[in-house]
C-alpha cells in the first residue's frame, strides 16, 4: 500500500529479498489508475503484461533492430584468454 493507504500492488511472490514476483500481478498509480498487469515467471515480465502512465494512456515500447557490423567481417576474441 501507498502511505496514503491506497492499494499499490496486489500478486503473489515466489520469493522475497529479490522480491520474485509469480504468476499475475497488478499494480496502481497513487491516483488509483492502473500501473500495470500481467503475468511474472519467477520474477521475469510475460509476453501479456502491459502498463500506463498516471493518465491512463497505455505505454508502448517500439524498437527496432539493425546489424552494427557485417557478421562475415566479425571476429569473437575472449578477454580471458587473450585469443
Amino acid at each position: 500500500f501507498y502511505p496514503s493507504w491506497k492499494k499499490q500492488w496486489e500478486g503473489k511472490l515466489a520469493s522475497e529479498g529479490p522480491d520474485k514476483p509469480t504468476g499475475l500481478c497488478t499494480g496502481w498509480h497513487e491516483n488509483g489508475q492502473l500501473s500495470f498487469r500481467g503475468t511474472y515467471v519467477n520474477g521475469v515480465q510475460q509476453p501479456d503484461f502491459r502498463s500506463w502512465h498516471e493518465d491512463g494512456r497505455e505505454i508502448k515500447c517500439v524498437y527496432t533492430t539493425a546489424d552494427a557490423l557485417p557478421l562475415s567481417n566479425a571476429t569473437i576474441h575472449c578477454s580471458n584468454c587473450l585469443h
